[in-house]
């Protein structure tokens, strides 16, 4: 998100940070986030409906019967240690930051183009074509 600057291929690098945040905001029309996954069907279903227009729908009908693709069946859990190793590091630091910038940016757009049906679903507010 950083983009071709020869800045943002330093790893660890403050001002490559600012830069994919700078992007973040001015460059890009949703970014989601993997846990929202569905969500972001809806949202882009609701801003580029051209495109998007039963996309949730396709989605939802096929999630059940590729569930299997979407969960680990094992998974260890992660010592204490390794934890906080991870959390000390500096690019555990950066990277958590836009992550939580891009999920806050994602949920405010998600609030503005979205509504829960009486089936407590998500779903597009389909916004007239403008001529």
């Amino acid at each position: 998100m950083c983009g071709q600057n020869p800045q943002c291929y330093i790893v660890d690098n403050p001002w490559a940070l600012q830069q994919a945040k700078k992007n973040l905001i001015e460059k890009y029309l949703v970014v989601g986030v993997t846990e929202q996954i569905e969500d972001l069907v809806v949202v882009l279903e609701s801003l580029v409906p051209d495109i998007f227009v039963g996309a949730s729908a396709k989605f939802r009908s096929s999630k059940s019967k590729k569930q299997h693709i979407r969960n680990t069946l094992h998974k260890d859990p992660l010592s204490e240690e390794t934890i906080q190793i991870m959390h000390s590091s500096t690019t555990y630091k950066m990277e958590f930051e836009l992550y939580t910038l891009a999920k806050s940016l994602f949920n405010l757009v998600k609030a503005e183009n979205t509504f829960i049906d009486k089936h407590n679903l998500i779903q597009p507010i389909l916004k007239p074509k403008q001529c």
